[in-house]
């Protein structure tokens, strides 16, 4: 985000928060955001910014101020999550047949990002789509 202003922006107290890094004054904010370790985030937490963010991995880790490895490691580890790429073609086919085709409401029962269930979806034979 850019803010190009003569004015002090006006800002909600949770983005201040998360731009200063628990610091008291905005002069202090050096325009990065703090990283986090993902072993200080609860399970909880990551599903909450899974769902928000659609299970993009880039949007949930800069939501949860993680690098992307550690989210597709936090996935990989993960019961609840997968990847795209490791869903069989045989699920795409029956997933997308009983959804018609919807492939947001498939990502969404899949919890997977819906760019790269559209990823997998291409390297599947036309006929299998």
């Amino acid at each position: 985000m850019v803010l190009a202003s003569e004015r002090t922006p006006l800002l909600n107290e949770h983005l201040r928060a998360a731009m200063m890094g628990g610091r008291a004054s905005a002069s202090s904010f050096s325009g990065r955001l703090k990283r986090r370790k993902m072993q200080e985030i609860d399970d909880d937490t990551f599903e909450q910014a899974m769902l928000a963010n659609d299970c993009d991995v880039f949007r949930v880790a800069q939501h949860l101020g993680v690098s992307r490895a550690a989210v597709y490691r936090r996935i990989e580890a993960s019961p609840r999550y997968c990847l795209a790429s490791e869903i069989s073609p045989q699920d795409l086919q029956r997933l997308m047949e009983e959804h018609a085709g919807d492939t947001a409401t498939v990502a969404r029962e899949l919890r997977v990002s819906h760019n790269s269930l559209r990823n997998q979806l291409r390297k599947l034979p036309a006929e299998r789509r």
